[in-house]
């Protein structure tokens, strides 16, 4: 018998869009995207972090959960609103998001002129002090909810 030319075929889980939910209004300049089990584990911190700029959650921002770490095609939310955004991304990657860019934490970048900057997992954040500064110098930076 011959060994297979593929021994192993590696399989991915791709991003889609059946595993995004929205909350709140599409056309919010301010996006929050993260994983559903942060949000629900963690919804206390991340409202005390958009209050320290005066933002509420169910007021200012569109919030944007992904089931699990699987992320989804960011572009295809992109295409229903053409709308300037600020997306913050917690805990998740570039990849996970179907985005062919660098996610280095806390530097913004330009996506189909829309920025977005990926931060640190909530978790992260609630227990580092060298994250919480980061986040903090990113939001007075390029968070003016008189915009």
């Amino acid at each position: 018998m011959t060994e297979p030319v593929f021994p192993q075929i590696l399989r991915y889980n791709l991003p889609t869009k059946d595993n995004v939910a929205l909350e709140g209004d599409i056309h919010s300049k301010y996006w929050i995207i993260l994983p559903k089990t942060d949000l629900e584990q963690f919804q206390p911190l991340l409202e005390k972090i958009l209050a320290s700029v005066n933002l509420d959650i169910g007021r200012d921002i569109c919030l944007v959960t992904a089931e699990g770490h699987n992320g989804f095609p960011l572009y295809t939310l992109l295409e229903e609103d053409k709308s300037e955004h600020i997306m913050l991304v917690f805990g998740l990657t570039a990849i996970q998001l179907g985005l062919n860019l660098r996610s280095d934490r806390y530097k913004a970048r330009n996506l189909l002129g829309q920025k977005i900057i990926f931060v640190g997992a909530l978790d992260e954040i609630k227990g580092d002090q060298q994250e919480k500064k980061h986040l903090w110098e990113i939001l007075k930076t390029y968070v003016n909810p008189a915009s």
